[in-house]
């Protein structure tokens, strides 16, 4: 059998990762002397509650090899393969991490995927490689799937500021943005990894709307149905909206999630933000 691990900006529920199977690395926060296991020790409303007093930003970091080592072992010493699937390499150190544990155990049936992206859209990826697991895929049918997958599925969002992305060094091609806002909205992406700008909106429910225009052109273009689901930053009434809007215009498979961002994606965004995960259920798969 196969069996998936992800990292925590995956912002996967623990207990639909649980019900599914996936086993979730934690990334760090680090407020000052203090540091909390994403998700584990610190949850998003504390985070953001802790975010707003706090005089410094936080910093985050990735998990240790040792940590993905002792998921990895666990697994293969109960007689079975591993598909970990992580946050896109340009924006964390946690594909490097998860390598050199995979490394460490030699010929271990173990594969590492660099998403390539994060939040819900590498959620969804997860889950995918889950359910192919449960069907009786084997660890290289996954693997080439996840690898079809990931230049396929997109993720937008829209910040109050561009503040904590540029303090946290997560800015990439956004930078060219920076100046430039008063009273604008940026709508953004995951372009090869990392933080692309798309337009610049006056307001956040036209940029909104716009995310989704943008969305369904691309899902009518391809013809495929989508697995999708909205996020949030402490807006839960916009993401509740915007999944709506999304089920509206996009053929989707199931439910459109709705989840907020957990505390190491939310130091690099901030409160605020809302946006959207999409990715295509590829026929005859």
């Amino acid at each position: 059998m196969v069996r998936i691990v992800t990292d925590s900006t995956s912002d996967l529920p623990r207990d639909l990762a649980r019900e599914m199977g996936i086993e979730i690395v934690p990334l760090r926060v680090i407020f000052g002397e203090e540091t909390f296991l994403d998700g584990i020790d610190l949850s998003s409303e504390a985070f953001f509650r802790r975010l707003a007093s706090s005089p410094t930003l936080p910093t985050t970091s990735q998990p240790p090899p040792g940590d993905f080592q002792r998921v990895f072992e666990e697994i293969v010493q109960a007689g079975d393969e591993v598909v970990c699937v992580v946050i896109s390499s340009v924006l964390s150190g946690t594909y490097a991490s998860a390598m050199t544990a995979k490394e460490a155990m030699g010929e271990a049936p173990i594969s590492v995927v660099d998403s390539r992206t994060t939040s819900m859209a590498l959620g969804l990826l997860a889950q995918e490689a889950a359910r192919m697991a449960r069907a009786g895929a084997t660890r290289v049918q996954i693997v080439e799937h996840l690898k079809r997958l990931v230049p396929l599925t997109h993720i937008f969002f829209v910040v109050d500021t561009l503040e904590y992305l540029q303090k946290g060094g997560r800015i990439g091609g956004a930078q060219a943005l920076v100046g430039t806002l008063l009273n604008i909205k940026p709508l953004l992406t995951l372009q090869e990894g990392r933080v692309e700008p798309l337009e610049r909106i006056r307001s956040k429910r036209r940029a909104l709307a716009r995310m989704v225009e943008i969305a369904a052109h691309r899902a009518q273009a391809t013809g495929h149905v989508y697995r999708a689901a909205a996020l949030h930053s402490r807006s839960p009434e916009e993401a509740a909206l915007l999944a709506q809007q999304i089920r509206e215009r996009i053929r989707c498979e199931g439910e459109v999630y709705q989840g907020e961002i957990g505390p190491v994606l939310g130091t690099h965004v901030g409160p605020g933000v809302v946006g959207m995960a999409m990715m295509p259920v590829l026929s005859g798969e």
